[in-house]
């Protein structure tokens, strides 16, 4: 679709500007030939020290607002079609065209004949009546001559201009033609270069991903019931990158002679498999093993401080802890700061920091040390 399919409105007063003699929608600005409102393009400067101002080079009549770079408080501006330098001022503002072309026909006409009037004014005290009436109609055929020139100067630079607009806007259009005609003529080649590429990256893929292929080595039904230490490394002596350990904690002190066995190994999400099977040394490989449930601290290390050794034995048993031992420490001769058989500190499993959030195996050596009087050590 060309941009001639977009119908263009004045918005002040309605008009259809496609239907207009010489509108084009690539140019800057267009004056509505039905109510003489001046439009300007999007991409117009519209100035910040004087907005609403549209600027025109005073040599070839560019507009200056369109110019990249323009600031209407520069004072002056270089046109960067001719390169001729403007007054930008408020002194420079005019309400019309014809306002603009008369001050300045009248500023050139000043200027020219300013030295004249000066060498003549003796000469000019003696004209008659007559003589100056006519004066004044030569100067006014002299005003209209300029008038007439500068407005077929305007009207030739926007013909100029419409005629570049065109020849670019036929020039995308042979260009935009050119590219269908080249898709419609080798698109099957196109199409078929495409799918070979696709393919042999289809294949060159799977090439790759065959040459990670590993057999296992053993079934799944051999490897349940063997230690998962076992069958780890035999695991990644065959490959496998990527093995995971993970305990059931299903267990109870009693049964701890199922402790580490293997239940279920599941490689990329099969649970059974032979030993021929071959999976990527890249696939997770996961060995769920039976484990004893570690229990928790009945007491803090900071709590058991003070307390009868009695009764923290009690405590600990009763949670389950099958390996509790006692270590005395004979320190006592009256009991009247210290108290017999107050705890001094516990330890499971070597460690004396313990808190309730503290899990360990029931089986775990646990001492508890506590005073108690010389007297009682044998």
């Amino acid at each position: 679709m060309s941009i001639y399919d977009s119908e263009y409105t004045c918005p002040n007063c309605g008009a259809i500007l496609n239907d207009q003699y010489g509108f084009e929608p690539d140019n800057s600005s267009w004056t509505c030939t039905s109510c003489g409102q001046t439009l300007y393009g999007d991409d117009v400067y519209e100035g910040e020290m004087f907005e609403g101002v549209m600027w025109y080079c005073d040599n070839c009549g560019a507009l200056l607002n369109k110019q990249s770079g323009f600031y209407d408080g520069c004072g002056t501006w270089s046109c960067t079609e001719c390169y001729h330098t403007n007054n930008i001022s408020e002194n420079e503002i005019y309400d019309s065209e014809e306002e603009y072309h008369r001050k300045q026909n009248i500023d050139n006409d000043d200027d020219d004949s300013e030295a004249e009037d000066e060498d003549d004014q003796y000469e000019d005290d003696y004209y008659d009546d007559e003589y100056d009436a006519d004066d004044e109609d030569d100067d006014a055929d002299d005003n209209n001559y300029y008038y007439r020139a500068s407005i077929e100067k305007d009207e030739e630079i926007q013909r100029l201009r419409n005629q570049n607009n065109r020849l670019k806007k036929e020039n995308r259009k042979i260009k935009n033609e050119h590219r269908r005609e080249v898709i419609k003529k080798y698109w099957k080649a196109l199409l078929i270069s495409l799918g070979v590429i696709v393919l042999v990256g289809f294949v060159a893929y799977q090439v790759s991903e065959l040459k990670k292929l590993i057999p296992v080595g053993m079934s799944s039904e051999e490897m349940k019931g063997m230690h998962y230490e076992d069958v780890a490394n035999e695991l990644k002596a065959a490959g496998f990158l990527n093995v995971r350990l993970e305990a059931l904690d299903d267990l109870k002190i009693e049964d701890e002679k199922q402790d580490g066995l293997v239940e279920q190994v599941v490689i990329d999400d099969v649970h059974t498999f032979k030993e021929t099977k071959k999976f990527s040394y890249e696939d997770e490989v996961v060995i769920r093993y039976h484990a004893v449930k570690e229990i928790y601290s009945p007491i803090s290390s900071k709590d058991a401080e003070g307390k009868n050794y009695k009764d923290i034995v009690k405590k600990f048993e009763k949670a389950g802890f099958v390996n509790v031992k006692t270590k005395p420490i004979y320190d006592l001769i009256t009991g009247w700061i210290t108290s017999d058989g107050e705890v001094e500190e516990i330890a499971i499993d070597g460690d004396k920091d313990v808190n309730t959030y503290s899990s360990f195996r029931p089986d775990v050596e646990v001492i508890i040390k506590y005073h108690t009087f010389k007297k009682n050590k044998k």
